[in-house]
C-alpha cells in the first residue's frame, strides 16, 4: 500500500518498520531509489536491494524502535524529500 500524500509516508514507514516488513518499507520507495547509511558504510540501489538490506538488518534485532532525529522534509507536489541530520556534525 502506498501513501496517498507525502505526509502519510511517516505513518506507513513507522508501521512497516515496527512489523519488520521489508517489502512494505521498500514499497514506499521508487523502483530505482537509493537507500543508504553513510556512517555504517553501505548504500544499495533499487527496491530488490532495499528489501535484501532491510531483511539483513531486521535479522540482527528482535525489535525495532523509532528514534526521532532532527530531519528536514521538503514537499514538492507528490514528492517528499527527507534529510536526516542526526549524524551530521
Amino acid at each position: 500500500m502506498g501513501a496517498g500524500t507525502p505526509e502519510q509516508i511517516d505513518e506507513l514507514m513507522l508501521a512497516a518498520y515496527a512489523a519488520k516488513d521489508a517489502e512494505a518499507v521498500a514499497g514506499l520507495y521508487e523502483d530505482d531509489a537509493i537507500f543508504s547509511n553513510p556512517p555504517d558504510g553501505w548504500t544499495v540501489v533499487g527496491r530488490a536491494a532495499i528489501i535484501e538490506k532491510l531483511n539483513e538488518l531486521f535479522s540482527m534485532t528482535s525489535s525495532i524502535s523509532w528514534v526521532d532525529t532532527p530531519m528536514k522534509a521538503v514537499v514538492d507536489g507528490n514528492w517528499r524529500f527527507v534529510i536526516d541530520h542526526s549524524s551530521t556534525p
